[in-house]
């Protein structure tokens, strides 16, 4: 609960505070790089976390599709951000969130053979009656 309070607070700065005194990619710059320096602050203190073999090993397998999904991240993070500035946050965020349950239920039922109970889906119709009622 305090996750989703401090979630949404923040938006809310993002978008009727930093958004308006300064651009998207200053912003996304700023953040990006605030959040680098207290990795680096915390590996530093964490360093034997960090360089292991385990690591090194999966970095070496995994570095093409990580370098594809990092790309793939950071432009809907700009997408996001772009859809944060220029759209209702009452609006985008409750959509946001319920294609978020949407996709990840078809992609577990396709992708990694998870089950889903008659329940799951009247919750999903649920949630989709739910945010039709919210852009009335």
């Amino acid at each position: 609960m305090l996750d989703a309070f401090i979630y949404a607070f923040i938006l809310l700065l993002r978008k009727n505070y930093f958004l308006k005194k300064m651009s998207l990619e200053m912003y996304m710059l700023f953040s990006s790089s605030v959040s680098m320096a207290l990795m680096l602050i915390y590996f530093a203190i964490k360093h034997d976390d960090l360089i292991t073999v385990k690591n090194i090993k999966g970095v070496k397998e995994t570095l093409i599709p990580m370098i594809v999904v990092c790309i793939v991240g950071s432009l809907n993070w700009y997408l996001y951000n772009y859809l944060i500035k220029t759209t209702k946050l009452s609006k985008l965020i409750p959509l946001n969130e319920l294609f978020i349950i949407v996709f990840s239920t078809i992609l577990g039922v396709f992708l990694l053979n998870e089950k889903i109970k008659p329940i799951n889906i009247l919750g999903i119709l649920g949630g989709i009656m739910s945010i039709y009622f919210i852009n009335l």
